[in-house]
């Protein structure tokens, strides 16, 4: 997926989806300035998340640019791992409004991942920090992301994380709030 599907897709869960996962009244217009791109990638990233089975999506009738999306998968994340279940994370406004801001598309891969690593550690610590080897990192990444390229990607200055390079290894520090 692109960068602004991606964030789309985060944003879908922060809008108080109903227990079946539905999200009414959502405005392309809105959603554009708060990502800050057009009216028309939204609709081409609701396509493409749509074609990749994530969401349903369709005009709500209200006006030409409002609609409503299904997280069709929405109903499995609350179960437990014995009955299908496939987790959800807690994340703050403030950690989704400093995701939107990142333009780097690997950034936002590496950064959404960790995220996710963050928010399942057991650690009790004042900060967390993620410990990610270059190989580890190329699993989810194209495979054009050699260290070099990851290396780049998370050079862009975030307030989500401080990284910190080795020759094998790239570790994340997350401020706790």
């Amino acid at each position: 997926l692109k960068s602004i599907a991606l964030k789309l897709f985060v944003i879908y869960h922060f809008m108080n989806p109903d227990e079946h996962g539905l999200v009414k009244g959502l405005s392309i217009k809105d959603l554009a300035n708060k990502i800050g791109c057009t009216t028309r990638s939204i609709h081409n990233a609701n396509k493409a998340l749509q074609e990749y089975g994530y969401i349903y999506y369709s005009k709500d009738g209200l006006s030409a640019y409002s609609y409503q999306i299904l997280l069709k998968e929405y109903s499995s994340y609350f179960l437990s791992a014995s009955e299908g279940g496939r987790g959800y994370a807690t994340l703050n406004v403030e950690c989704l409004e400093e995701l939107i801001k990142l333009e780097d598309l690997n950034q936002l891969r590496i950064y959404l991942r960790s995220v996710l690593d963050v928010d399942t550690s057991k650690t009790t610590t004042d900060s967390f920090i993620i410990e990610n080897t270059y190989t580890k990192l190329r699993r989810f990444l194209p495979s054009y992301c050699k260290p070099g390229v990851i290396k780049k990607a998370l050079s862009h200055i975030s307030k989500l994380f401080k990284t910190v390079y080795t020759d094998t290894a790239v570790y994340l520090s997350m401020p706790e709030h």
